[in-house]
C-alpha cells in the first residue's frame, strides 16, 4: 500500500551501495526507491530510450 504524505522529507540521499534513493520523513515515515528495477523498466539502447 503506498500513502501519500504531506510531511516535508527530513533527509534524503542516494545510496550508491545499494543503488537506491532513500528519504526519510517528518512524521518517522521513510521510502526507498530502488534504481536498478526502474531502470530495468526503460529501454537500455538510445533507440528504446527515444
Amino acid at each position: 500500500m503506498i500513502r501519500i504524505s504531506s510531511q516535508k522529507a527530513r533527509s534524503w540521499h542516494y545510496n550508491m551501495d545499494t543503488n537506491r534513493a532513500e528519504a526519510q520523513f517528518a512524521d518517522g515515515s521513510a521510502i526507498a526507491i530502488d534504481c536498478l528495477a526502474i531502470e530495468d523498466e526503460y529501454g537500455n539502447t538510445p533507440a528504446q530510450r527515444a
